[in-house]
């Protein structure tokens, strides 16, 4: 009768303890799912900071294909009223390369973009109009002295030329 005593209270502590050790188990499956997950996302924030530059990991991004040179923006040359070619080589100085999208070679600059000015990046395009400028003859008396009808020629000249450009604007 002792040794059925025994018995019966073992099976009774078994059958106490099984419930309680399947609930153990699923606690544990949850604790464990939870941490898991908790690492996920701690690793993948810890990569997008890596990613966007938020921090920096030597041996992380060591691993990484070398970045692009970066581009500088410089100033763009002011061309206007330039020849084309000495507005070729303002803009080669400079760091741009000249395009003729209108007119011809042998006038001068009226209009180009990027303005002057702007900031552009390094190597990249200046796209020119050039217009030739053409002037007509102010009536000059003809007892005009020569200095005087000069005169009036280069003031009719470069009114021609101030508004092209700012014709243009």
């Amino acid at each position: 009768m002792l040794g059925d005593a025994k018995m019966s209270e073992t099976v009774s502590m078994v059958h106490h303890l099984k419930p309680h050790q399947t609930l153990w188990s699923l606690e544990s499956i949850i604790t464990t799912s939870i941490l898991l997950a908790t690492l996920f996302l701690l690793c993948f924030s810890l990569y997008l900071a890596v990613q966007l530059h938020f921090i920096h990991v030597s041996f992380f991004t060591a691993s990484r294909t070398p970045p692009s040179p970066t581009v500088g923006f410089i100033e763009v040359p002011d061309l206007h009223t330039m020849s084309w070619l000495h507005a070729v080589a303002t803009s080669e100085k400079s760091g741009f390369r000249l395009v003729l999208v209108e007119g011809q070679p042998n006038g001068v600059v009226v209009d180009q973009n990027p303005r002057a000015h702007d900031k552009a990046a390094k190597d990249s395009t200046i796209d020119v109009k050039l217009e030739i400028l053409t002037s007509t003859v102010p009536p000059i008396s003809a007892n005009s002295r020569l200095a005087t009808a000069e005169a009036i020629l280069q003031i009719k000249q470069r009114c021609q030329l101030l508004y092209k450009l700012f014709s243009a604007y």
